[in-house]
């Protein structure tokens, strides 16, 4: 059983290696070598299961590479990657440090108890296992994390696995799946934080209902969700503060479902806000003739530029490196009129090149790219 999991062990490492590179690697040894020598397992590691995972890592990670590199050398491999800018994401060394709190709402509140639960249990390590390797799991990441040039906040997603794990063991115990076993202060402490959860969030419920008008007023279409989940909330905070006595995992349950509603109520009008700024809507519109057949080229030798125009148009249009081929394609195309999309700046010189005026012109922007879409008639 060992040989089996220690395989699929590897092909889960050689996925990840696939997606993040050596930093995988760094990440499963950062907590396997220590923890393995740690509990006097290395034979995971050193002998047939070990050989097994990296038998499995390899069948997974390596073809990729191999096939890269035979379609274009080492040496055109390796100088791309000396071209490619790996860390594109600097900040300052406590940038994670600030950033971990915010990132890890609603469930922050409960890591204060965490915290202590892990202080605590350091007298006896060696009756909590399953709380040593979560600590270890998480220590490892964010030292690696911390060491790294490179910083953005969404690179603190492999971290909140061991943490989530951690919020779970203040709830049920990782041995006996029963309630979990905690000392006074740390119950305290968890009890405390869920009790204040509880209490902002029915606020927070009949504060959703009461603005409802006002909603209305401003965005009628989302009157009714705004109503329907202000009253889940308070439900289930009421309900979730009255199990906390009696059922701590029921009201955790809780607490999570009511922030999920609350949180996902926040991320959905984040994202209309975002849709309306983005431009999608205008460029979707201003692509419709090239989605329904109609002749265009794209002047741009950008491959971003290339990806956008396929996802807006539906198709491959053809490519032109200046306004004179651009307009010469439209003409071979044998229609009265064609597209040129443009990057905005270069606008004006495909409008010379034409020496007549666009029938239509219309800017789109999508996100920080600024494009401009020409109409000419070729007859």
């Amino acid at each position: 059983r060992r040989v089996t999991r220690m395989a699929l062990c590897g092909v889960l490492v050689g996925l990840a290696t696939m997606v993040k590179g050596p930093l995988a690697l760094a990440f499963f040894f950062a907590v396997a070598l220590p923890w393995c020598a740690s509990t006097g397992s290395m034979r995971l590691l050193c002998g047939a299961p070990g050989a097994a995972a990296l038998a499995t890592l390899l069948a997974v990670a390596v073809p990729w590479p191999l096939a890269l590199t035979a379609r274009l050398s080492i040496e055109e491999t390796l100088a791309v990657l000396r071209a490619t800018a790996l860390t594109t994401r600097e900040a300052g060394p406590l940038h994670y440090l600030l950033n971990l709190p915010g990132q890890l709402m609603p469930w922050t509140i409960l890591a204060p108890a965490l915290l202590l639960a892990v202080v605590r249990g350091a007298r006896d390590w060696r009756d909590k296992p399953a709380l040593r390797f979560i600590a270890l799991w998480f220590s490892a990441l964010f030292l690696v994390l911390h060491v790294s040039s490179a910083k953005h906040s969404r690179y603190l997603l492999p971290a909140f696995a061991p943490l989530a794990l951690g919020f779970v063991a203040l709830v049920i115990d990782p041995r006996t799946r029963g309630p979990a076993r905690l000392d006074g202060d740390t119950l305290r402490w968890r009890d405390g934080a869920l009790a204040f959860a509880f209490r902002a969030l029915r606020i927070a419920g009949i504060g959703a209902v009461v603005a409802t008008p006002v909603v209305a007023w401003r965005l009628p279409q989302a009157a009714l969700p705004v109503a329907l989940a202000g009253a889940l909330i308070f439900r289930g905070a009421t309900l979730g503060r009255a199990a906390l006595a009696v059922a701590p995992l029921r009201a955790a349950t809780l607490f999570g479902l009511v922030t999920l509603v609350g949180f996902g109520l926040y991320d959905a009008g984040r994202l209309v806000q975002l849709r309306a700024r983005s431009g999608l809507d205008v460029a979707r519109a201003a692509f419709a003739p090239l989605r329904a057949g109609d002749a265009g080229v794209l002047l741009s030798d950008d491959e971003r530029a290339r990806i956008i125009s396929r996802v807006l148009a539906g198709r491959a249009l053809p490519v032109a490196t200046d306004a004179n081929g651009a307009l010469d394609t439209l003409r071979r195309a044998g229609v009265a009129t064609g597209f040129v999309i443009v990057r905005s700046d270069a606008a004006e010189e495909v409008m010379v090149a034409a020496a007549r005026p666009a029938l239509q012109r219309v800017e789109i922007r999508l996100d920080r790219e600024s494009f401009t879409l020409l109409e000419f008639a070729t007859r």
